[in-house]
Parts: C-alpha cells; structure tokens; sequence
C-alpha cells in the first residue's frame, strides 16, 4: 500500500434482497480516524478499489453459480 494509507479502515458489508434469487452486495469502505493526507489518498484510489472490489464480487458470482 501507500506510506500515506489510512491505518484503520472501516468496512461494511449490507446484504439486501433484489428479487426471490438475487441478493444485492453494499459495500461501504471508510478511514477511520485519518489524516487529511491519508483522507486523499484514499480518495485517488477509490476508482481502482472499485474495479477491485467488483473483479472479486464477479469472481465470487462465477464461484456460486458453478
């Protein structure tokens, strides 16, 4: 990681029911008591972090469907 990334991270994972087969995934990621150069870097990765958390969550999807 980044020398400047935030130390505590708070992450919360929501399941919610879409449809009768479906379940929709909410994850929230947050710094925890973080500086304000800590605060930005987590900002400027937020894209990657996405692309990240959804290359998983797809990976996850294939892995239950199989």
């Amino acid at each position: 990681m980044a020398p400047t990334w935030p130390e505590t991270m708070l992450t919360t994972v929501t399941f919610s029911e879409e449809w009768s087969n479906e379940t929709r995934v909410t994850i929230e990621w947050a710094p925890l008591e973080a500086s304000e150069v800590e605060i930005q870097t987590f900002v400027n990765a937020r894209s990657g972090m996405t692309g990240g958390w959804t290359a998983s969550l797809d990976q996850l999807e294939e892995a239950l469907l199989a």
